[in-house]
């Protein structure tokens, strides 16, 4: 409306799902973790000022499906030294960026996978590692406004990143 657009709510809801975590110590030196959640959202009604939303729409950023795994083994653990080996995976399932459903905010599903390496002598830790390893790049939000700007804008996710971090405990 005018120049701004309104938040408002856009009536009434039910949302329902389950998540479910679990980690493993299959041995000493390897630990398993992962994780699966859905969702199922949707509106029960719509207010008629919340057009062009309906009961028919989906909600923004609201995946059916996420999920996570990752795997750590020490590699070396001698004393004083300790070398450890780290690798990352997390997914979500398609879902728009708006409330509206632009088609030009539908992020499809993704995976992302960082990897890391930890080296711990005695008091100080060294960390190499990269995020985002495949340089995905997926939607983070954006808004979409076709009548009276006619532009659609979106922000995007970091690309492939490498880290380097030292650490010291007292």
């Amino acid at each position: 409306e005018g120049l701004a657009p309104k938040v408002r709510n856009a009536g009434t809801a039910r949302i329902k799902g389950f998540e479910l975590e679990g980690d493993a110590a299959l041995t000493d030196w390897l630990r398993l973790s992962g994780g699966v959640g859905y969702l199922d959202a949707y509106y029960r009604s719509v207010s008629p000022t919340a057009v062009p939303v309906t009961v028919d729409s989906r909600f923004p950023n609201v995946p059916k499906w996420t999920a996570s795994a990752a795997v750590n083994a020490v590699v070396l653990d001698s004393g004083d030294r300790k070398f450890t080996v780290r690798g990352d995976w997390t997914y979500r399932s398609s879902h728009y960026k708006d409330a509206v459903n632009s088609i030009d905010l539908l992020q499809s599903g993704y995976s992302v996978f960082g990897a890391s390496a930890t080296l711990d002598y005695r008091q100080f830790e060294l960390t190499v590692g990269v995020t985002n390893l495949g340089d995905k790049r997926y939607l983070l939000g954006g808004y979409v406004d076709l009548i009276q700007a006619s532009t659609a804008t979106g922000m995007y996710s970091r690309p492939r990143e490498w880290f380097l971090k030292l650490g010291y405990k007292y």
